[in-house]
């Protein structure tokens, strides 16, 4: 299994995400130091696309987030892995999933 990673910086970088997702491969977003609007719309639109996929999205971490194709199952909490590797607690405050 081949797992991407982007960094999103512009608007198109969504059709990237997309096509990523479409052609079978889970894609790592980070969005760490994006303005919160954009970010938001980039798990708003991952979000979708996973749903339309029958895939999944989920955080990592604060600013990390994990989709995949239905093809690739995604198992275990993450965010849980990360808070116990970190120590301290994740706010997700900031992030919404709408999936």
């Amino acid at each position: 299994m081949e797992v991407c990673m982007i960094c999103p910086k512009k608007e198109d970088d969504k059709k990237e995400i997309a096509d990523t997702l479409l052609s079978g491969k889970a894609i790592v977003i980070n969005m760490e130091g994006l303005d919160i609007e954009f970010a938001q719309s980039i798990v708003d639109f991952t979000s979708g696309a996973c749903y339309t996929l029958d895939g999944d999205l989920k955080q990592i971490s604060k600013y990390i987030f994990i989709a995949a194709p239905e093809s690739v199952e995604l198992a275990g909490e993450f965010a849980d892995i990360v808070k116990d590797k970190a120590g301290n607690k994740i706010d997700m405050s900031r992030f919404t999933t709408k999936f």
